[in-house]
């Protein structure tokens, strides 16, 4: 499940680009800025995590990549909250929202899939734990 998120994620950021109505990113832009002042309990910021993602699937136009996205994203991002972490690292996570945006709307010159990978990639903790692949050695 974690390594099928970045493949469906990544067929929505590019189509999402040229796709995007103005009330979409209004929407996003709204969820951001909900994240950035974001100063409460665990269960919130899942919310608004879950809540950036399923309107930045929805930019993308394709209601069937929507649904099945949606349907892996709401079992993660369960999983996500019995994560027992930090303030700070929940706050951490938020943060990277804006830079995923600014690359589906082209602020910035950055690809959008390569910035989702990291953002995926970025908020697991130790994400190699859900690797089938063999350790690296010490």
């Amino acid at each position: 499940m974690f390594c099928l998120r970045p493949l469906l994620e990544g067929e929505v950021v590019r189509p999402a680009r040229s796709h995007m109505m103005a009330d979409v990113l209004v929407e996003l832009e709204r969820t951001i800025a909900k994240m950035e002042a974001w100063d409460g309990d665990l269960l919130e910021s899942a919310a608004l995590d879950l809540q950036f993602h399923r309107t930045l699937s929805r930019a993308s136009g394709n209601p069937y990549l929507e649904r099945a996205l949606n349907t892996l994203l709401v079992t993660l991002f369960a999983h996500k909250t019995l994560e027992h972490v930090s303030h700070d690292v929940r706050r951490w996570r938020l943060s990277h929202h804006r830079a995923l945006l600014d690359a589906v709307t082209g602020k910035s010159r950055e690809d959008p899939q390569t910035v989702l990978r990291t953002h995926v990639r970025l908020s697991l903790t130790e994400p190699e734990r859900h690797s089938e692949l063999p350790k690296k050695p010490s």
